[in-house]
């Protein structure tokens, strides 16, 4: 079966992933929300990018991607929490 990727591919997509990890460790926003939000944690890059693809403020999605995960891995009838029970770790 052939590779997916040529080795230049892989060193490309190498490069790239090592220039956005390199950003997101570096461009944390400096704004600080006041009141009942919270503060801003994420790289202004990656919380732009979760606000366009989720349509809603980060932390709004974050919290609900977190309780339906929960859910999904602790409550019978979830895909993980059958695959949890199937393959244990």
């Amino acid at each position: 079966m052939p590779y997916p990727f040529t080795p230049e591919q892989l060193t490309a997509l190498s490069a790239e992933i090592d220039n956005q990890l390199r950003e997101l460790r570096t461009e944390f926003s400096s704004e600080v929300l006041k009141g009942a939000k919270r503060h801003r944690m994420l790289p202004d890059k990656q919380y732009l990018a979760i606000e366009r693809a989720a349509g809603e403020e980060p932390g709004t999605f974050l919290q609900r991607f977190i309780r339906v995960a929960r859910k999904d891995l602790c409550e019978e009838g979830g895909v993980l929490y059958g695959q949890w029970k199937k393959w244990g770790d």
